[in-house]
């Protein structure tokens, strides 16, 4: 044999050594215990730490040298039904782009094994009822990946195909499928489809019918994957995007049967659901939530009510899962913490709010998530009407940029009070270079006030010149003896024993995302008209559930009040309750378990409780007793 020969077969020998030993490093499945079936659900975006959470799972499941992920780009298309060949093309080198990444991510992880990531070319739902196509979702594919865009028209391409049920079969041989954004959408069976009207944010997100349910039975396009989570409904961008609201409504909507659980995953976040059942894992930038309506009787006793037909909901647990050993069990509707299920649920039958008002005969505080963006506004007639008996009335204005804004401010409610019939009204305005004992003398000789504030920082940094004054006194005293405060915007936030001492967002998806994280949240002491309470205005529009979230983590004691635009709270000797167009939302930290900083700085929270009030509902009384409201 020539020396040629010789190292040709000494190639071969060595190749089917090296071979036997990689298949031995990774033997069968069919040796080894059944795989769990594994969805990767990710917030949204192509970031690395979710990327590989997905490429491990792929890699655990792999049984050979060659890992074999399949990326799918349905959610891509414009219309389910037609393309032209430039969309087609386009769209494939889109998706070429995010491929290369996540074979990127395998080569790093999977070697010595060789990675193969391919997009099948499946962009209609002509193309997933070809049997060619189908074939390609075969038992040598090791995961499947499908990319974001708009999952209703994914679904509308795959449902009921024998894409699909190739997709179901592997899935249910144990091979991880995973999606960003839509593809993190279609996991969940029963899906949501997005906001009825394109145009809606989070802010409309409990209003009966605003968010479009997909939750069609298995034989129609309406739904997301058959074999997608059916133990609870999914969401995405949750924080980013100030989901938590759709997402509550999504779980209490859920049909009958399926218990009344949302998982919601942030941008750049992914989570590992195992066998539907049991959520591990969270890799990324934030966190993941659960709200369960199901333990607390929360969704079978609520309700659709008030000026927006919104819902009214009690006792809903909500957890934060951010990085570390944190998890849920989704059969059980328990945490998990440091990898140990809490086994135990907090017993909240004595729940109660005290919203304290000074005597049983005290005058009505209003407290405004931003009234002044509807001035035809029921909650400031009603200021109005109580302060035409109280004159003359103060209107003051702080927390502006400079005085001439907060002048106008002022003029602008005065004048607004004049055209309801107040006949007696006074302006002022609080800026550094204010003298606050004239501020104190001029409250001391009115009737009623109305006090509007524009950035929480900026009063955050007077509340101390503010109490000097005896500024906190006056407003109590004023109160007790019967008269009409309105305390509206970034105003209301003072009127809490805390506040978050922060302007309005610039960029209100990063603070939103940013407020889960530790130490991004200003909190300062407020004037304490109330005690043991937190007030967040305009906490539905500016998606201020993580500055909640960071209230209920300093101070658990203090029940956190998110009011929303256009409502208010009146707060009076007879009780709280709410007045206006939207909804108050409570976030109450006092039962909680867990409330720290995880590995990647966001807060890690488990048993935190959330309730929603809709207008003319009571908060408290002041039996001081809690009892939950029966919705039928």
């Amino acid at each position: 044999m020539s020396h040629r020969g010789r190292a040709m077969w000494r190639s071969v020998a060595l190749f089917v050594v090296v071979s036997v030993i990689l298949v031995a490093a990774y033997p069968s499945a069919a040796n080894n215990p059944p795989v769990p079936r594994r969805l990767i659900p990710i917030g949204a975006s192509y970031q690395v730490a979710p990327r590989e959470q997905f490429i491990r799972q792929v890699l655990a499941y792999n049984s050979d040298t060659t890992v074999t992920i399949r990326v799918l780009l349905a959610p891509f298309v414009t219309d389910p039904y037609s393309i032209t060949n430039a969309e087609r093309q386009q769209n494939l080198l889109d998706a070429q782009i995010r491929a290369t990444q996540i074979d990127t991510t395998c080569d790093t992880l999977a070697a010595p094994l060789t990675c193969s990531v391919t997009i099948p070319d499946v962009q209609t739902r002509a193309d997933a009822l070809l049997p060619s196509n189908a074939a390609l979702f075969g038992a040598d594919v090791d995961g499947m990946y499908m990319l974001g865009g708009d999952q209703t028209f994914a679904m509308l391409v795959l449902a009921n195909t024998p894409v699909e049920a190739a997709m179901g079969t592997l899935y249910n041989n144990g091979a991880p499928f995973s999606g960003n954004s839509a593809g993190a959408a279609v996991q969940s069976r029963y899906m949501i489809a997005g906001y009825t009207d394109p145009l809606s944010y989070g802010e409309v997100g409990f209003r009966f019918g605003a968010v479009d349910l997909w939750y069609g039975p298995t034989n129609t396009v309406t739904r997301g994957l058959s074999f997608g989570l059916d133990t609870a409904v999914l969401d995405q961008h949750v924080l980013e995007r100030g989901r938590l609201p759709r997402l509550i409504q999504a779980a209490q909507r859920l049909p009958a049967g399926v218990p009344k659980i949302g998982v919601g995953v942030d941008w750049g976040t992914g989570v590992v659901i195992e066998n539907e059942q049991i959520i591990t894992g969270t890799a990324g930038f934030y966190a993941a939530i659960v709200v369960d309506e199901e333990s607390y009787g929360s969704a079978a006793n609520a309700t659709y009510a008030g000026e927006s037909d919104s819902l009214s909901i009690r006792d809903v647990a909500f957890h934060v899962l951010p990085e570390g050993a944190y998890g849920y069990d989704l059969a059980a509707r328990k945490p998990i913490v440091d990898n140990v299920l809490d086994a135990t649920q907090p017993d909240i039958s004595g729940r109660s709010f005290e919203l304290l008002a000074p005597t049983a005969n005290a005058g009505s505080l209003f407290l405004g998530g931003d009234l002044w963006r509807n001035e035809d506004f029921l909650v400031s007639e009603q200021f109005a009407a109580m302060a035409q008996m109280y004159s003359p009335t103060l209107v003051l204005a702080a927390g502006f940029a400079n005085d001439a804004d907060a002048q106008i401010a002022a003029d602008d409610w005065a004048g607004y009070l004049d055209s309801l019939g107040v006949t007696s009204i006074q302006t002022a305005i609080i800026t550094p270079d204010t003298d606050l004992n004239v501020i104190s003398n001029t409250v001391g000789l009115a009737g009623s006030v109305l006090f509007t504030g524009n950035d929480q920082a900026l009063l955050a940094d007077s509340v101390g010149a503010m109490k000097t004054a005896g500024l906190d006194r006056q407003f109590k005293a004023m109160w007790a003896a019967g008269r009409p405060l309105l305390f509206d915007n970034a105003a209301a936030a003072l009127a809490g024993e805390w506040m978050t001492a922060m302007p309005p967002p610039d960029d209100i998806e990063l603070e939103a995302q940013d407020s889960f994280l530790a130490g991004t949240v200003a909190i300062s002491p407020g004037l304490g008209l109330v005690a043991n309470a937190v007030f967040e205005p305009s906490a539905l529009y500016e998606y201020r559930y993580g500055r909640m979230v960071s209230h209920a983590v300093a101070h658990p004691d203090a029940v956190v009040y998110g009011i929303e635009r256009n409502t208010a709270l009146e707060i009076t000797g007879t009780g709280a309750t709410v007045r206006g167009e939207e909804v108050v939302l409570v976030l109450d930290g006092r039962y909680a378990r867990v409330l720290e900083a995880s590995a990647n700085d966001a807060w890690a929270a488990t048993w935190l409780f959330l309730d929603t009030y809709t207008t003319a509902e009571q908060v408290f009384t002041p039996t001081r007793v809690y009892l939950p409201i029966v919705l039928r």
